[in-house]
């Protein structure tokens, strides 16, 4: 068991509650706390045996590497059972847990036309075509131990900003200049997201600063991404484009899951001269309080071989 590497939820037993298998496992010394936690919206057994690794032999290697895919795609997070634990027992965050499914589109290999990195795809909805298999996209959001909802994609990617877990990944925005076009930007971060929380006549108002990089990736014969009014012009749709979906995350989490997955109630805990006055405001029932004001600046460049000169 030294060597596990994911440890797979059905659907159907997580919204039971998995506490004690949680508790089970955390205990035992031969499960590394490294190890993925990922809840199937398939029969647990059906999406392990579907794992058919392609580039390597080993499938513990390919559970070992897959889940770490957050870090050139923002789809999903790395979610492990050490770090799953410490949000199932903790007062100021809520758990998740990677988010996995069957792939059954075999038609073709191109993917449908849509917004790379910013569609409402989660595991088991996605428009990719290919070989069988398994996909993991999205996360599992929990209410204490149970299962309540799920990400998609661009909600995904919303979470690694807030989290500052982001590394890069692609999302497309309208062109401003052209609403028959998209542009493809490859985006990364620039300043650790700053999250700060007041609390007004007893409700939670949260301010997230986000601090972004942007690269230009579509880049055809007839655009023009030199100049500096354009690039600032790209620079502002981005701008909306990742607030308008930071705030839908936000608002999702807090009023339908009313579910604290980002951790925003660590950034919570100054308000609160000692313990007790903190565990009496009960953060995790008050985050469906909760308001939000977002600031996103997004720094465009305009590829990584075109320059002005």
């Amino acid at each position: 068991m030294s060597h596990c590497k994911a440890i797979v939820f059905s659907e159907e037993v997580a919204v039971e509650g998995i506490s004690e298998e949680i508790y089970s496992l955390i205990n035992n010394v031969n499960i590394r706390p490294d190890t993925s936690v990922i809840v199937s919206k398939c029969n647990a057994k059906d999406f392990i045996e579907s794992t058919e690794p392609d580039l390597e032999n080993a499938v513990s290697q390919y559970y070992e590497i897959t889940p770490k895919s957050n870090q050139n795609t923002g789809f999903t997070d790395f979610i492990t059972i050490g770090k799953f634990y410490n949000s199932l027992i903790s007062d100021t965050s809520e758990a998740c847990a990677i988010l996995g499914s069957l792939n059954d589109n075999e038609d073709s290999n191109s993917s449908a036309s849509g917004e790379s990195g910013g569609s409402s795809d989660s595991s088991g909805g996605t428009s990719y075509k290919g070989k069988p298999g398994t996909e993991t996209i999205g996360l599992a959001i929990f209410k204490g131990d149970r299962l309540i909802g799920e990400t998609s994609s661009i909600e995904s990617i919303c979470h690694l900003i807030i989290t500052n877990n982001l590394t890069s990944c692609t999302i497309s925005v309208s062109d401003p200049t052209d609403n028959k076009h998209t542009i493809d930007l490859n985006i990364y971060k620039n300043k650790p997201t700053k999250i700060k929380v007041d609390i007004v006549n007893g409700a939670p108002y949260v301010t997230v600063d986000c601090n972004l990089n942007a690269r230009i990736l579509s880049v055809d014969e007839n655009s023009n991404y030199t100049s500096k009014e354009k690039i600032e012009v790209i620079g502002e749709a981005a701008n909306n484009y990742l607030k308008n979906n930071i705030s839908n995350y936000l608002f999702r989490t807090s009023k339908e899951f009313k579910s604290d997955i980002s951790g925003i109630g660590k950034y919570a805990i100054k308000n609160f001269v000692t313990i007790s006055e903190w565990q009496n405001y009960n953060w995790l029932a008050n985050y469906e309080n909760a308001f939000f004001n977002i600031n996103v600046n997004t720094v465009v460049k305009s590829g990584y071989l075109l320059t002005e000169t």
